[in-house]
């Protein structure tokens, strides 16, 4: 046993035994508390939850396999916690939490001072206990944010479930460990979770073991793996990175930066494409999204950094569905659309969906064409040429006259 540890397997605990372990805690002589699969009554794990916000000293707590089996006893251990100061590391593994128990952990898990690592393997977590996760893995002024989280089989939550993560993992976390072993994750997940790897700063650690992950999931984490040449790259741009502020002359103390790109980075584009990518796959994934069906796949959506256009022949049925993954992204990764900006081009005539679209969103309806990069697009197929390239050539005819006179006149002065 390691020194200023307790650590019990399968005990039942009596009352006295209960109060030892309270004791210590109280007195700053436990820095791991260990408690596997132990019978304990409610009033004693009441009594230990009480021990635990009052220990100046403890840094890891584990009460797994059904301790914390009830949510009067996730009550009691979130009020701990809300209290307790000194503690790194939760492991929660094998608790039937379900969503309902991790919502009433939630506010003592974000708001915790030092809480770094966190095991949820096991505790039935589904869609909403994950995106409650999501919130806990930004670190702020006041939390380091989490760096080790156990998400091990967890089988209810769904691909959606699994993408927000991955946005989450993508866009504002410090996690550098990540074990979601034994979840049915399949080969859409792990495309996810590739640009997830790509993309994130910190990650080191991705344990996918018994996954279910075919040689297809292999070649994707491959593919979007790059390489270590890559990763070097971010590592040595912003694994340190840190700035300062001039005010009146003075500069501050230098302090991390922890979210964004530097402006000018060679890679902001590089890492703006990656972290865009559990989007546009979610939404490829999307059956309730109708896009334009070719010979051997759908095209719903084209992507230029964060110009989106999407093809949608049903556009009552799939606009809601594209609303939903927008906005699912953007709580995430703090995206916001401008409906102002947004603009609908009708390729048929709209009929009755453009009235139902328009008492749903705000977006501007083209009466004739649309601007995507640069190009206008219109119905009339006829029209494409004089709108697009009998302009272009008039601009370069405008350049090349601009560029002669400029020459002569200089040639003139010169003689």
């Amino acid at each position: 046993m390691l020194p200023g540890s307790i650590q019990m397997s399968g005990e039942t605990l009596s009352g006295a035994e209960v109060k030892g372990v309270c004791e210590g805690l109280a007195e700053g002589t436990v820095r791991l508390l260990s408690l596997r699969g132990c019978l304990l009554s409610d009033r004693d794990f009441a009594r230990l939850c009480q021990g635990v916000s009052q220990s100046p000293s403890l840094v890891q707590l584990n009460l797994n396999l059904g301790v914390v089996s009830s949510a009067s006893r996730v009550q009691h251990l979130a009020q701990s916690l809300l209290a307790n100061r000194s503690l790194h590391s939760l492991f929660l593994h094998g608790n039937p939490l379900t969503d309902t128990g991790l919502s009433l952990l939630n506010n003592a898990l974000a708001v915790h001072p030092s809480l770094v690592s966190l095991d949820l393997g096991d505790c039935m977590l589904g869609d909403e206990g994950i995106s409650l996760i999501c919130g806990l893995l930004p670190p702020d002024g006041a939390k380091p944010g989490l760096r080790e989280l156990t998400l091990s089989a967890n089988t209810a939550v769904s691909c959606s479930g699994w993408a927000r993560l991955a946005i989450a993992l993508a866009h504002s976390s410090q996690i550098r460990t990540l074990n979601l072993d034994y979840n049915p994750l399949g080969d859409h997940i792990a495309s996810m979770l590739a640009v997830c790897v790509a993309s994130s700063r910190t990650l080191e650690v991705l344990d996918l073991e018994g996954t279910g992950l075919t040689n297809q999931s292999a070649q994707t984490l491959k593919r979007y793996g790059v390489g270590e040449g890559f990763l070097s790259w971010i590592h040595a741009l912003y694994s340190t990175s840190s700035a300062r502020v001039r005010v009146n002359g003075a500069s501050t103390s230098a302090f991390q930066i922890r979210n964004g790109t530097r402006q000018g980075c060679p890679l902001s584009l590089l890492l703006f494409a990656l972290s865009l990518e559990p989007l546009l796959s979610s939404i490829r994934q999307n059956s309730n999204i109708k896009g334009l069906q070719g010979s051997l796949i759908d095209h719903k959506v084209s992507a230029y950094t964060d110009d989106l256009m999407f093809f949608l022949p049903d556009p009552v049925g799939s606009m809601p569905e594209v609303i939903r993954e927008l906005r699912d992204y953007g709580s995430l990764s703090g995206f916001k659309i401008n409906e102002a900006k947004s603009e609908i081009l009708a390729i048929a005539p709209p009929g009755n969906w453009r009235r139902i679209l328009s008492t749903q969103y705000t977006f501007c309806w083209c009466s004739s064409s649309l601007t995507y990069l640069g190009i206008h697009l219109t119905p009339d197929f006829t029209k494409l040429f004089a709108l697009n390239f009998s302009r272009l050539l008039a601009v370069i005819k405008a350049d090349i006259g601009h560029g002669l006179r400029n020459f002569y006149r200089g040639w003139d002065e010169f003689m």
